[in-house]
């Protein structure tokens, strides 16, 4: 449309009586008054895992982590692993979250002293071998006793995850914040409290949100970990079988 046909139209609708009509909002039949008790903060929900720190909560991470390698056709508990020889086998390792679960208990006749951050013994405990791996003739074999052991119906399986929660229990109450109050120790102890890392708590680097930790230190707080987890006597058993180099 040309800029003299727009005119001519303006000037028809004009002499027409055509008008644009204002439109205003229309007003409320009922008031408002504003109230701050029913102001709600927003709130963000996430499942998180069972605290595997008794029989029923370890059993229902079990059975939610054994749907999800169903789902996903993942076992990822069902492991090959090789021998210094190079020869593999096929094992079932399953865990409570960090902590392993023994298949049979046994002793080494060794003893280990825990220790408390300050250097006190908590206690003194008999070693326990890390049977953690049960080998399987086949993947088959492997998911069925992933099977029996989500099921609750095996005996023999539901005592070891008792005895596998009872233990993460201490781990969570215990071990952890005894490992973490002697790691901050040494770290304070240490050249890095005082340098660019800053102190344990210092978020020395920048994220995306906000402060975080930086890689590095990170690692040097790992580093710590697991110096502070070997002084204090957590450390687990591993048989030590030496090679002679071929």
């Amino acid at each position: 449309m040309t800029k003299a046909m727009k005119l001519e139209q303006a000037a028809t609708s004009k002499a027409r009586g055509i008008t644009k009509r204002k439109v205003t909002i229309k007003e409320s039949s009922m008031s408002f008054e504003f109230n701050p008790n029913k102001v709600k903060a927003v709130v963000n929900y996430s499942e998180v895992r069972q605290e595997c720190t008794t029989y029923e909560s370890a059993m229902s991470y079990i059975q939610d982590r054994v749907k999800e390698f169903e789902k996903s056709g993942d076992y990822k508990w069902i492991q090959q692993i090789k021998d210094p020889n190079g020869n593999e086998t096929l094992n079932v390792v399953a865990n409570l979250k960090s902590m392993p679960i023994y298949w049979a208990y046994e002793e080494t006749g060794e003893t280990v002293d825990i220790l408390n951050p300050d250097g006190t013994v908590r206690e003194t405990r008999k070693v326990i071998v890390n049977n953690s791996r049960y080998e399987v003739d086949s993947m088959d074999e492997g998911i069925a006793m992933c099977e029996a052991l989500a099921s609750g119906e095996v005996e023999a399986l539901n005592e070891r995850v008792r005895a596998a929660s009872s233990a993460y229990k201490d781990v969570v109450e215990v071990e952890l914040p005894a490992i973490n109050a002697k790691a901050e120790m040494l770290y304070n102890e240490g050249p890095h409290a005082k340098g660019p890392l800053g102190a344990w708590d210092h978020k020395d680097g920048v994220g995306a949100n906000g402060p975080v930790f930086s890689k590095e230190k990170t690692n040097k707080k790992n580093m710590y970990k697991q110096t502070a987890r070997r002084q204090l006597g957590y450390q687990r058993y591993a048989d030590k079988i030496q090679l002679a180099k071929g």
